[in-house]
C-alpha cells in the first residue's frame, strides 16, 4: 500500500497506461459516476478500432456473435479499385469504426 501512497479507504486507482504511475479517482463514491469514469476510462485506454476482413463464416462468428449489430461492407475487388482505392475504402471504415467503438456494435468488411 505504501507503494502507492494509499492514505484512506476507499481509495480507487486508476492504472492507465503507465502501469507504475496510477493516479487517483476523484469523482462522487456513487455507482453511476464510478461507472461512467471508468466507461471513459475505457474509450480512452482501448486498443484502436477495428474492422476484419471477412474471409469465411467463422470470422463473421468471431467478431459478430456477441455484437448487437453488425454491419458487413462489400468494397470492390482490388482489381478493379487498385490497391490506393481499396485503402481509401478501408481507411473510411476504419474512422467509422474509430467514431463508434464504444458502441455495441461490429464492423467486418468483405
Amino acid at each position: 500500500m505504501s507503494k502507492y501512497k494509499v492514505e484512506g479507504f476507499p481509495t480507487i486507482l486508476v492504472f492507465g497506461a503507465d502501469k507504475e504511475s496510477p493516479f487517483p479517482y476523484q469523482g462522487a463514491r456513487v455507482a453511476s459516476a464510478i461507472e461512467s469514469f471508468a466507461l471513459e476510462q475505457l474509450e480512452a485506454n482501448s486498443g484502436p478500432a477495428e474492422v476484419s476482413e471477412l474471409t469465411g463464416p467463422d470470422v463473421m462468428e468471431e467478431k459478430c456473435a456477441s455484437a448487437a449489430i453488425c454491419f458487413v461492407s462489400f468494397l470492390p475487388d482490388i482489381l478493379d479499385s487498385k490497391a490506393e482505392g481499396r485503402n481509401k475504402y478501408l481507411e473510411l471504415l476504419l474512422s467509422v469504426a474509430e467514431k463508434f467503438k464504444k458502441s455495441p456494435y461490429r464492423q467486418v468488411s468483405a
